[in-house]
């Protein structure tokens, strides 16, 4: 089962940017991963620019010609190189209507003045995830801790 989340950027003129993931998407691993690998705004702006992804840091790869495949190197797994035709970012106005995107997301990211923020979804029927229709009704903010809980770095 993946946990869903939702990884955005506040623009200056008070927009977000945002792009779907679907792996691992709790704090403890994505939160971690972005404060290691995406915490500089060239970096936190590429990745959500390229766009929906099943994980934002994996050495799998997808390709048209080949399939899944390991690569040499860690980086995101977007859908468009599987041929997604669904794939782009999503420009959200402000943060309420960033807000009303996350139906299917448990957690939401949003990269503010070079830091990430999480949240935890709730939506009206109690359940975020899998099969919700329900929108978010109201987000909790949640710490993101400083590294990988014990049980991921064994």
């Amino acid at each position: 089962m993946s946990t869903r989340s939702r990884i955005g950027i506040l623009r200056e003129d008070g927009s977000i940017l945002s792009a779907y993931h679907h792996s691992d998407g709790y704090p403890g691993w994505l939160g971690v991963t972005l404060n290691k690998y995406y915490s500089q705004p060239r970096k936190a702006n590429k990745l959500v620019k390229g766009g929906n992804m099943s994980c934002c840091y994996t050495k799998r790869r997808w390709s048209q010609k080949l399939g899944s495949y390991e690569n040499r190197y860690y980086g995101p797994q977007y859908y468009s190189k599987r041929g997604d035709k669904n794939y782009q970012p999503q420009v959200s106005k402000n943060f309420k209507e960033y807000q009303k995107l996350v139906a299917w997301e448990e957690y939401m990211y949003i990269y503010v003045d070079e830091t990430w923020v999480a949240y935890k979804v709730h939506t009206k029927s109690g359940h975020s995830g899998f099969a919700n229709v329900a929108p978010c009704t109201f987000l909790e903010m949640v710490t993101i801790p400083k590294d990988y809980p014990k049980e991921l770095i064994s």
